[in-house]
């Protein structure tokens, strides 16, 4: 499994509170074109940025994927089976993270390849300074179904909010050093595309909020992520149950841990 990654440093001027973060930015080798749609639209942000090699799923040997991924626990306790491409995207996520842990920043965005920034995003550093409460895991997109906030703040003309069950979509998201330890200690065999791991909070005891306006958008030209979701749609069904005991293993978690989280109670 290659594990490199590629340096990539635009023309940035820092903005004040910048150089504690960094994005990464998740591509495959063989998606040039997004990497330089991507680089072309942060070069100007004022936050440096690196390209992430994504893993491909489809090159991954059957021994590298019993090294990671749980068959047994996706058959009984996920809805349907993971795509290769899903585990590969997996991959690709675990090893951003473990970028961000190498390079000691104290925020990393991590990207997949097929967004539109917002100039929203240029705010990011004086935002991050003005937060008062402790969180590990930031959503800078969350498209999708509106999900139902349990509790939101705003600072700043910004709002923030938790969700009892957050979007999936992992897209663009910010980790904090601490949350990229707990998720990546918590995962050593995964059965759910990374995406949803991500809402079973409990599990790795992450804080997750979101932020509004977001600072992403899908390209109107994409609508499938080259490093994931093919086929997730067409996958097949698992064990019958196996939505219903999912369902009710999340939600009595995250009714009980609703609380442990909060943005008013916790504070740095």
């Amino acid at each position: 499994m290659r594990l490199t990654t590629f340096a990539y440093y635009g023309t940035f001027m820092f903005m004040e509170g910048a150089s504690k973060i960094k994005v990464y930015v998740i591509n495959l080798a063989r998606s040039k074109e997004r990497w330089d749609k991507m680089a072309a639209q942060l070069a100007g942000v004022g936050i440096p940025f690196e390209r992430i090699e994504a893993v491909d799923g489809m090159s991954l040997s059957d021994a590298e994927i019993a090294e990671c991924y749980s068959p047994l626990k996706n058959f009984f306790c996920y809805p349907r089976f993971m795509s290769k491409g899903e585990i590969g995207c997996y991959l690709s996520h675990i090893k951003a993270m473990r970028k961000i842990l190498h390079d000691g920043v104290k925020y990393g965005v991590v990207l997949e390849d097929d967004l539109t920034v917002s100039p929203e995003l240029a705010k990011l550093p004086k935002i991050l300074s003005d937060i008062k409460f402790d969180f590990d895991c930031m959503k800078l997109i969350s498209p999708g179904y509106k999900k139902r906030v349990i509790e939101r703040i705003e600072i700043a003309g910004t709002e923030f909010v938790r969700w009892l069950k957050p979007p999936t979509y992992n897209a663009a998201y910010l980790m904090t050093g601490n949350g990229c330890k707990l998720f990546c200690q918590s995962r050593k065999k995964f059965y759910r595309p990374v995406d949803v791991d991500i809402q079973y909070f409990w599990e790795s005891n992450l804080k997750i909020v979101g932020i509004f306006p977001e600072m992403f958008s899908f390209a109107a030209d994409s609508k499938v992520s080259t490093i994931d979701v093919k086929g997730r749609k067409k996958s097949k069904t698992t064990f019958p149950l196996a939505r219903l005991v999912e369902e009710i293993y999340y939600y009595a978690n995250a009714l009980r841990y609703r609380n442990s989280s909060s943005l008013l109670s916790k504070s740095k």
